[in-house]
């Protein structure tokens, strides 16, 4: 497949919808003034403030210090979210070359179309830049599982160190890179072990001494409600990813458990310790929403880092159909290609919707769908 077709064509669609979306200016939010005004004040000072003039506590601080390094930050903020997203964009497609090829130009576009990034995107909010340390740290990974050459995990400690600086939702993805390590034939090694200590220590090392300094905790506010209230807003996100809002809950339901049902068949088929790593790590930041309790917007950002990582898993089997019944696979990629008309219908109608409300100059709303 050529260079056009495999990135250049995905990046310039997604780069279309998310210029409409951000022409007259970047959507702000209460998270974002408090990234600017820490930003400023850092510049100022050296001092993370937020807007109340209270200490910056609730975030990792790389963002707002990044954001600090420019006069102009919301036209700065669109072109770092720009840059950021296509750049994971073309990780994602390097990173589905080694297990997709019927359908890698499908997943490309399904990126590009991607509504959970157009948001992220469209929002001066950190998930643009976590999403591209996110992506890099797992391409490195890649490369470590396929060459063995530690040169590779010790890049990906350093990114991951950036990663776990910009959010606290990396923790979740250095856990499943563990769990992976601890359940493959790698760790006979006794060398193996060694680098795995010293990659977990060096990619924590940085947020554990930030949450040190703030006096950071976490409260585990799900705890205090039901399984279901907890989940409902996760399997709302995960079904606007395939399908227009269903109105039966049960069929959301049903359509979760089919994804959870393809991650294990993944898993079973799979001799990749990199495809399996990307299974634990969806299912431990899954799970993190069990103790964790968001709400349905909020919901939104946060699984987006999650959005090519699941995909990938879903065209994975779609290869595997492609492969036991290759008399139908005209059928098969000619169904997963009508399907690309529904996340370019959703991401047109949000990247107008976005447009509309930036361009109002009034508080930018969260997509109808």
């Amino acid at each position: 497949m050529n260079l056009f077709k495999t990135y250049l064509l995905p990046l310039f669609i997604f780069s279309v919808f998310l210029i409409v979306a951000v022409w007259c200016g970047i959507g702000e939010t209460y998270d974002s003034h408090q990234y600017v005004s820490a930003a400023k004040s850092f510049s100022q000072s050296g001092i993370l403030k937020q807007a109340d003039g209270t200490a910056f506590t609730e975030w990792p601080p790389l963002y707002p210090v990044m954001l600090s390094l420019f006069n102009h930050i919301n036209g700065w903020a669109t072109v770092i979210n720009l840059v950021c997203l296509l750049a994971s964009i073309y990780l994602w497609i390097n990173i589905a070359k080694e297990y997709l090829k019927e359908s890698l130009l499908i997943y490309g576009l399904s990126l590009a179309l991607s509504t959970s990034f157009l948001m992220i995107g469209s929002f001066l909010w950190s998930e643009s830049l976590f999403l591209l340390f996110l992506s890099l740290y797992l391409r490195l990974l890649q490369l470590y599982f396929k060459t063995e050459d530690n040169k590779w995990l010790m890049i990906a400690s350093f990114i991951g160190f950036l990663m776990l600086l910009t959010r606290n939702a990396g923790v979740p993805f250095v856990a499943g890179t563990s769990l992976a390590f601890l359940t493959s034939a790698k760790l006979k090694k006794i060398s193996a072990l060694k680098f795995l200590v010293a990659h977990i220590l060096i990619v924590i090392s940085g947020l554990a001494w930030w949450n040190y300094h703030v006096h950071k905790t976490i409260e585990l506010t799900g705890l205090r409600t039901s399984l279901f209230t907890n989940l409902n807003p996760l399997v709302n996100e995960l079904s606007y990813w395939f399908f227009p809002e269903l109105s039966l809950s049960p069929l959301k339901w049903l359509l979760i458990v089919a994804v959870v049902f393809a991650m294990v068949l993944v898993h079973q088929k799979t001799k990749s310790i990199f495809i399996k790593l990307l299974i634990y790590q969806t299912a431990i930041y899954c799970c993190m929403f069990t103790v964790l309790l968001y709400d349905f917007s909020e919901m939104s950002r946060l699984m987006a880092v999650l959005y090519p990582s699941i995909m990938l898993l879903v065209f994975m089997i779609l290869e595997l159909l492609i492969s036991r019944y290759p008399a139908r696979k005209k059928i098969l990629i000619i169904a997963a290609a009508l399907w690309l008309s529904y996340p370019l219908v959703r991401i047109g109608h949000n990247a107008l919707n976005f447009h509309r409300n930036n361009c109002s100059a009034t508080t930018a709303s969260l997509f109808n769908f």
